[in-house]
């Protein structure tokens, strides 16, 4: 049977998989894909306790927890610094901020221009997500459109491409930016429309992020966010059990999920927390193709949730890559 990986102490985290994907100061990153990305985000802000990290969003996101950032910056708090910047060059004190618009009632009843939105409970997650698909789960005379009106009460917008660029890089305050610019309705899965996802031109990486735990299974739009999209990128037909080939087309394919990557190109399977787990991601690597090979920088598989990441393939080992397969390898990879 296989072993599930343990969770790690913070002090783990930070050695593992910002190490394992290569980020530095410096970088603005970009987290594409579906089945991982906020956890993902937030895993790899704690990674940096030294720095002040700057999260934020090209498209729309739930508010996090209050106690996972220090400070919330609207879009004038997020000017005012910038000012304070230009003048005194005095950059924050090491944490992690998040810069974001509100949503239109994230906001209503605060006093303090900068104060943390609310975020929305485990509970009420649990609702959103099981009323997107089931409607037998919503309560007695609501509508699917009151639960986008519910869901949309706690998502936060995206401050100008501009405003993220300043406040980043070798010249901004934050030396960190990490951006969630891509969004999948809480599925596991999806295609992606002509304009996805947002990927500003200042991006120094992008970090596809893919599951794998749907492999094996036949799927349909209670599992993927745009299925008739995603059905013509994969090939996939209806009733048809999802297979390796169809995830690595998704992932390789001109209107897949690196269509608009810049910089470095990082492929991460996500939730991968057992040699079952990761023996899926290794099938999907075994189908993609050269050429897609040659076209990223690194392959990863990992679970944020317990901090611990393994690379597959990438220039950046020393020695071989970590294409482990035994039980006990994901413990054991980095």
């Amino acid at each position: 049977m296989a072993r599930h990986m343990t969770p790690t102490t913070p002090a783990e985290t930070r050695t593992d998989i910002a190490r394992i994907l290569g980020l530095r100061s410096g970088d603005r990153v970009c987290l594409i894909g579906s089945g991982g990305k906020s956890t993902l985000m937030s895993a790899l802000a704690g990674c940096f306790p030294s720095l002040p990290v700057l999260l934020g969003t090209t498209t729309k996101i739930f508010a996090p927890s209050p106690q996972s950032y220090r400070a919330f910056l609207d879009q004038v708090a997020a000017e005012d610094l910038l000012c304070a910047w230009a003048e005194k060059r005095h950059a924050p004190e090491p944490g992690i901020y998040l810069a974001c618009g509100r949503a239109i009632s994230s906001g209503s009843g605060r006093t303090t221009p900068n104060a943390k939105p609310t975020a929305p409970s485990e509970r009420e997650m649990h609702w959103f997500h099981e009323a997107r698909n089931n409607s037998q789960a919503l309560p007695s005379g609501a509508s699917a459109k009151s639960v986008d009106e519910a869901m949309a009460a706690y998502k936060l917008l995206p401050l100008p491409h501009k405003i993220y660029e300043n406040l980043s890089g070798h010249d901004g305050p934050f030396r960190l930016l990490l951006l969630e610019a891509d969004g999948s309705r809480m599925l596991p899965l999806k295609g992606w429309g002509p304009q996805e996802p947002v990927v500003p031109d200042f991006t120094t990486v992008t970090i596809g992020v893919i599951p794998v735990r749907l492999l094996g299974r036949p799927l349909d739009s209670r599992h993927v966010h745009r299925w008739p999209v995603f059905k013509e990128l994969s090939g996939l037909r209806e009733g048809e059990e999802l297979q390796a080939d169809h995830l690595a087309a998704v992932i390789s394919g001109s209107c897949g999920l690196f269509a608009h990557a810049r910089g470095r190109k990082i492929l991460f399977f996500s939730q991968i927390e057992d040699a079952v787990a990761l023996d899926q991601a290794s099938r999907v690597v075994d189908a993609l193709s050269p050429e897609t090979l040659a076209n990223l920088d690194c392959i990863v598989a990992g679970s944020a949730r317990h901090g611990r990441a393994i690379r597959m393939q990438g220039a950046d080992t020393n020695g071989p890559p970590q294409r482990a397969r035994t039980a006990n390898a994901i413990q054991e990879g980095v």
